[in-house]
């Protein structure tokens, strides 16, 4: 492999909602030459680990591997599934690239192919477009032929002119050169494809396949009929989780995850859009087991439903119905919650009448009266795992039974 990532942790910490969790244990391969894309919406943690696989920003968590040999990489992921978290980590040291010494870091750094999005934000107005070409270049002192990627991306007449006399097509044709120009065998494309009219989007695209072949690229886009026609491997990601992956082929003929399926058909507009489930944007509590879950049509009680997660729910639903608070505290450790001055009749009423509309009420085990209080309590939390169904993992429960 080109490069590993395995169990890739970053949170960030905001004023208003606290920590934010950009990528939860992504791990993912990038075979030699081929095209590996993200897809996802906007603000799932894409660009994020864009920046973590250039070494431009350290994960809280989990290895960043360059050049591994599979046996080794086979030899690794069997210890980490033992627990042997010593040997794991003194086994691919010298691969992993935030424990580089500073010299090969910056090597390393040099040698990755960046296009990032919104090419206008970091093309210099004060360099002509063959100086933006030539920089890394010579940065680098690589012997590349410059009038032969002027003419192999379409540059080669606006060669002499400033990035502010540009058209966005063009602005990302430029990005695009550079990237390929100075990448020694990995490049980062970022969105090529955003905000670009119907003509100036199948130059990129073409452009892209014409030599995706030569380097091992990480596509990164929302557009889910972008990644159909460059990929060779795809992973979708919602809200800092994998939740599928597998060949392209694969997942845009028969996806399994049921955001996965509603991305793609919406993406390629086989269905109408009539709105994925939405979510708030923030919640006072973790979401555990399925990251899909609170917006999932067919989540079940074990999809990940946790106390607190119920309890808000029944409290909103509860001031929505009566107009007063629900008094009461979640015990996540003991899987219940503890309600206080409530009838136990009124609420269970309230939790079997409106399952369909909150599904995290089907997670509530048992209701009952215990003295002063009422307790509820839910079923226990499980992580989920990536389910194998031929050659798509997944990680949903609707698949949980299939045996492969």
């Amino acid at each position: 492999m080109i490069l590993s990532t395995y169990n890739i942790v970053k949170k960030y910490t905001t004023g208003w909602t606290g920590e934010v969790t950009a990528l939860d244990n992504v791990s993912i391969n990038f075979p030699e030459n081929k095209v590996v894309t993200l897809l996802g919406e906007t603000g799932s943690g894409k660009s994020t680990f864009s920046l973590i696989c250039a070494a431009l920003l350290k994960p809280d968590k989990g290895k960043v591997l360059y050049k591994v040999d599979d046996k080794i990489l086979s030899e690794y992921e069997n210890l980490l599934l033992g627990k042997e978290y010593e040997k794991a980590d003194k086994l691919v040291k010298k691969f992993s690239v935030f424990d580089f010494p500073r010299k090969l870091l910056n090597d390393y750094r040099k040698s990755i192919g960046l296009m990032f999005q919104e090419a206008y934000q970091y093309l210099d107005d004060y360099l002509t477009v063959e100086q933006i070409i030539k920089e890394p270049i010579l940065i680098n002192k690589l012997n590349v032929n410059i009038e032969e990627i002027e003419e192999s991306f379409g540059i080669k007449d606006i060669k002499d002119k400033y990035p502010f006399q540009l058209s966005d097509g063009q602005k990302q044709k430029v990005a695009l050169a550079r990237a390929f120009s100075y990448a020694k065998d990995f490049i980062i494309l970022d969105e090529p494809t955003s905000n670009l009219d119907p003509i100036s989007k199948r130059e990129i695209i073409d452009t892209i396949k014409k030599y995706k072949a030569t380097k091992t690229i990480l596509l990164i886009t929302h557009e889910a009929n972008v990644a159909k026609e460059l990929s060779d491997y795809v992973y979708i990601i919602y809200r800092g989780q994998i939740i599928e992956k597998g060949p392209s082929s694969s997942i845009f003929s028969s996806p399994k995850h049921p955001y996965a399926k509603q991305l793609i058909s919406i993406g390629l507009k086989s269905v109408a859009y009539s709105g994925i489930v939405g979510e708030e944007p923030y919640y006072p509590f973790k979401i555990k087991g399925c990251i899909y879950h609170r917006s999932c049509p067919f989540s079940f009680k074990d999809c990940g439903w946790t106390p607190e997660e119920v309890f808000y729910d029944l409290s909103n639903l509860y001031y929505i119905s009566r107009s007063k608070r629900l008094e009461g505290v979640a015990l996540n450790d003991e899987n219940r919650i503890v309600l206080f001055n409530a009838d136990v009749s009124e609420i269970s009423s309230l939790i079997s009448s409106h399952k369909n509309k909150y599904r995290s009420f089907l997670a509530v085990e048992s209701i009952q009266k215990t003295e002063s209080i009422v307790e509820i309590k839910i079923y226990p939390v499980q992580e989920i795992p990536l389910f194998e169904i031929g050659d798509i993992y997944t990680k949903c429960l609707l698949y949980r039974k299939i045996k492969t």
